[in-house]
């Protein structure tokens, strides 16, 4: 596992700084409400839908299982950073989350109706992407969708050490690729985000790819 270390690394280390009495600063999604929300609107649809069992890819500090407990919805995730055990404490789901890496996923074949993969894939190297889209696919029902929010440009906050978080900058017309690669179908035409990115010099054709795929 070439990368899998690394990046564990760095993220442990942001979890463990913010854990601090000294620091409450650096790099951790702590500020994502309007994605938490997206996030349970999309929960909330599927809530209807005979009962689905659905994963969070990339879950964070576990807000989106904290949110989606409290509506009786059946979300688990997964996260790379081992260090976020004692937030998913406090946030009441230590039982649905588990610290694992989105290309060696701890589930059964064809055990999730949804999956969310929310500002993720751009966090995996190149060479992770689409062994992380196989594993996916492996873990997801036929029947089931799986919803990815791709970013597609350099992170606004930039890790503790001045790094970057976003490892894996491409064009959306990429994603698209290894997407089919993988052999996910392409449920609806893929949505591109067209806003300025924040460096207004940067050379993108696109700031963000939304995009629902089935197995």
């Amino acid at each position: 596992m070439p990368w899998h270390s690394i990046e564990r690394a760095r993220y442990d280390h942001e979890y463990r700084r913010f854990n601090s009495e000294s620091t409450k600063d650096g790099y951790l999604p702590m500020k994502g409400g309007e994605l938490w929300s997206y996030l349970v609107k999309i929960m909330l649809k599927e809530k209807n839908r005979h009962n689905h069992v659905m994963l969070d890819v990339g879950c964070g500090p576990g807000f989106s299982m904290h949110i989606a407990k409290h509506f009786g919805l059946k979300l688990y995730g997964i996260d790379i950073a081992s260090e976020a055990a004692w937030l998913w404490k406090d946030n009441g789901v230590e039982d649905r989350a588990v610290a694992a890496f989105a290309d060696s996923i701890p589930f059964k074949d064809n055990t999730f109706d949804f999956i969310t993969c929310l500002d993720v894939m751009e966090h995996i190297p190149e060479e992770g992407v689409i062994p992380s889209f196989l594993e996916m696919r492996r873990v997801l029902k036929e029947s089931g969708a799986l919803k990815l929010c791709i970013g597609l440009y350099p992170a606004e906050i930039k890790m503790s050490d001045g790094s970057e978080p976003h490892v894996c900058i491409k064009p959306h017309g990429w994603w698209i690729e290894q997407i089919k690669e993988a052999n996910l179908k392409i449920a609806h035409p893929p949505r591109v985000s067209r806003l300025l990115p924040p460096d207004p010099n940067a050379q993108l054709d696109a700031t963000q790819l939304d995009v629902t795929v089935r197995g």
